[in-house]
């Protein structure tokens, strides 16, 4: 559980490094992010969604992108994913910051 909170997502100038565990899963440029949403609950993802999950609290912002990104899982296994679906602490503040990141990345 502690690892949850000690290896968080990063956001940088260039991209968004999103980590499970101390794992980094994936790396999103902010050039690749075409929209992000506050989302409910996710009846049945696709396989092109990477979901990452808080215990007992599920995703509350989808990220949706331009282009496939690489992601790997755990076990060391790749994938290639076009949505991300994500559970985080303050949806809101989330939101409003990567869209930030993605527009500004979009003006230069």
């Amino acid at each position: 559980m502690a690892t949850l909170r000690a290896y968080p997502h990063v956001l940088t100038a260039d991209m968004l490094h999103l980590r499970v565990a101390p794992l980094t899963v994936a790396e999103v440029p902010w050039r690749l992010v075409s929209s992000v949403t506050p989302i409910g609950a996710l009846a049945d993802p696709p396989r092109s969604c990477l979901v990452i999950e808080r215990p007992m609290a599920p995703p509350n912002v989808r990220i949706e992108l331009a282009e496939p990104v690489r992601v790997v899982s755990l076990l060391g296994a790749e994938r290639q994913v076009t949505g991300i679906a994500l559970a985080l602490e303050h949806p809101s503040d989330a939101v409003a910051a990567l869209k930030s990141h993605a527009e500004q990345a979009a003006a230069t």
